[in-house]
């Protein structure tokens, strides 16, 4: 990983994802390019306080917090972007003109509904990204990585790709990872000839169809750092917080979700 990209909106949310993106950063010497999407009609952003109303300027938030991250982090290669127009829209374009490798980002906007565990911006972004993301849900604080947990219904990928950002992870922090593989339907597909298995210290079985239940018990009572899902065509992603998801099941967690992208939709 060489260039890690981090959108925000100068919500709470956008300050605990750039401070995960630090981290990963100073782990494998990255760069981190911040960006800012406002709209047509409002640059600044308001934020709603005990006393009415405030507005933000973008350029002084980013700047504020780069001044104290270079402080603190000399080495670190910092820059940042500030666009005028649709971020889901236009995250693409950026990420392929500074060839961000990583994108990372909070799961909640400003003024985003918090039972929901993904706010508008996210979701779009993430079923749209070609390049795997990290999405990191509120008032996260970075523990480090000892412990990933993969949420699938296959057990094998098309594309060597999809799995690389996790193998890095593996080789760098060395974590236990299991693999939750969900439902009785996840037989050997020869299309996906390529196994997960290798990356894995431990599998557990689920053959209900009950697989948001199975997943959120499983990291209630086993500590992860880290939740890893395969952004596919009738995966557990696209079943639960994806556009296709099941009327009803409502997903939540409390920790970083690795979203593996390179499948065919």
């Amino acid at each position: 990983m060489k260039h890690i990209l981090v959108p925000v909106d100068l919500s709470k949310n956008s300050k605990e994802a750039l401070r995960y993106a630090i981290h990963i950063a100073l782990k494998y010497g990255a760069a981190i390019t911040i960006v800012h999407f406002y709209s047509l009609l409002l640059k600044a952003v308001i934020h709603t306080t005990k006393d009415g109303y405030i507005e933000k300027s973008p350029d002084k938030w980013i700047q504020k917090r780069i001044k104290k991250i270079s402080a603190k982090h000399p080495q670190l290669q910092l820059s940042h972007k500030i666009l005028k127009g649709d971020a889901v829209v236009s995250m693409q374009s950026v990420a392929k003109s500074i060839d961000a490798d990583l994108l990372i980002m909070g799961c909640q906007g400003v003024r985003e509904n918090s039972k929901i565990f993904l706010g508008s911006t996210a979701g779009g972004i993430l079923m749209t990204s070609k390049i795997p993301l990290i999405l990191i849900p509120p008032r996260y604080k970075y523990t480090g990585i000892q412990h990933i947990v993969v949420a699938a219904i296959f057990s094998q990928v098309r594309d060597n790709q999809t799995l690389e950002p996790m193998a890095h992870f593996i080789e760098n922090y060395k974590p236990e990872v299991d693999l939750l593989l969900l439902g009785a339907g996840n037989e050997e597909d020869p299309q996906n000839s390529i196994s997960i298995l290798p990356l894995i210290t431990k599998t557990v079985h689920f053959e209900d169809e009950q697989h948001t239940l199975n997943v959120t018990s499983y990291l209630v009572q086993n500590p992860t750092d880290m939740l890893a899902m395969i952004r596919r065509k009738k995966g557990f992603l696209e079943r639960t917080i994806g556009a296709k998801r099941t009327s009803g099941i409502r997903f939540s967690t409390a920790i970083p979700v690795l979203v593996l992208v390179g499948e065919n939709l």
